[in-house]
């Protein structure tokens, strides 16, 4: 009688299984996203009286992010190293040399020997 064991073909994509076939980082956002929800209830319901329907979007909305967290993944990145990287790539400056006709001329009359203006 032998025993089977299965090996992932890539071991940097196995993930330890907590509960319910979710790992522990999706476990955690979970259960923030489960908190953030109960906190926005007692605040939005009991406390400032808001109707349910518009705290229950509210809710949603809320919790859309922050179970991203767990579960997301594109091209291998996870969500904080793929919101990073494009936060970085659309809205980042970056290092821009701003050169004009002027300066490229000068240097070239510098190159040739002509005289500076």
């Amino acid at each position: 009688m032998a025993v089977e064991v299965k090996v992932p073909k890539d071991i940097k994509e196995y993930k330890e299984k907590v509960i319910a076939g979710m790992n522990l980082k999706q476990l955690l956002c979970l259960c923030v996203a489960a908190g953030v929800n109960i906190l926005l209830s007692l605040v939005f319901i009991a406390w400032l009286k808001v109707p349910m329907e518009i705290t229950s979007w509210l809710m949603i909305l809320s919790s859309v992010p922050i179970v991203s967290f767990g579960w997301f993944k594109r091209n291998g990145l996870t969500f904080e190293v793929y919101i990073r990287h494009f936060f970085k790539y659309h809205f980042s400056a970056g290092v821009r040399k701003k050169q004009t006709i002027q300066t490229k001329v000068e240097e070239t009359n510098k190159d040739i020997g002509g005289q500076g203006t």
